[in-house]
């Protein structure tokens, strides 16, 4: 997981997540992982770190 050196970084991080669990349920990690798969084959960095760190959330926490 990326760092997340602000509170906002991590508020957005988890509401993204749970963005993720409303529309897609028990498949948010299998979307997460498509998303990154993605995002890597655009070469979207940035995109890559932000739903890596999403994943990370809903792997450790079990949001879903």
């Amino acid at each position: 997981m990326s760092p997340l050196h602000t509170q906002d970084d991590r508020d957005r991080t988890e509401q993204a997540a749970r963005y993720l669990i409303e529309q897609h349920g028990e498949n948010a990690i299998a979307e997460a992982e498509a998303a990154i798969r993605h995002a890597t084959e655009l070469n979207d960095q940035s995109a890559i770190e932000a739903l890596t760190d999403i994943l990370s959330l809903l792997r450790e926490t079990r949001l879903t």
